[in-house]
């Protein structure tokens, strides 16, 4: 008789019959499943505020007035009234090389705006008057005027 490991057993016969020939149980793998990619999810980044003066015909600042575009800044200030509307970004400066010297920029937007008056609506609130002013703002371009500090 051969001699057995220690972690294997002999089979033995069982009562009234034959030696047992069952296989000893194999564990099957699952399938494994493919990771599903999850969404990108794009960071939400906020809009930085934005400081614009308002500039008279003479170019003398008059006001500052903040948004997060320059339309924002411009429908507060034809909120007050104003029409012609000049609006200097703060911090927005470019070089320009003229006749071999660089002169330096500054950026003006340039609104015409307005106030325009509506009846109350039902869903407005009751302390609202009975005549609501809101404003209205048209872009009319960019230009660049030389700045001098």
């Amino acid at each position: 008789m051969a001699k057995l490991s220690k972690n294997k057993k002999a089979k033995t016969p069982k009562a009234g019959g034959k030696p047992s020939t069952v296989e000893p149980k194999t564990k099957k793998k699952p399938v494994k499943q493919p990771k599903q990619k999850r969404p990108e999810v794009q960071p939400v980044v906020e809009k930085k505020v934005r400081n614009f003066v308002l500039l008279n015909t003479d170019n003398e600042e008059i006001g500052r007035y903040t948004g997060k575009a320059p339309r924002q800044a411009a429908l507060k200030v034809a909120n007050t009234g104003v029409t012609n509307i000049r609006l200097r970004e703060t911090g927005v400066r470019r070089k320009v090389k003229v006749g071999g010297k660089d002169k330096v920029e500054v950026k003006i937007h340039l609104f015409k705006g307005s106030r325009k008056q509506r009846n109350k609506k039902a869903s407005d609130p009751e302390w609202l008057p009975a005549k609501i002013n809101y404003p209205v703002v048209k872009k009319k371009g960019v230009e660049w005027l030389p700045w001098s500090s």
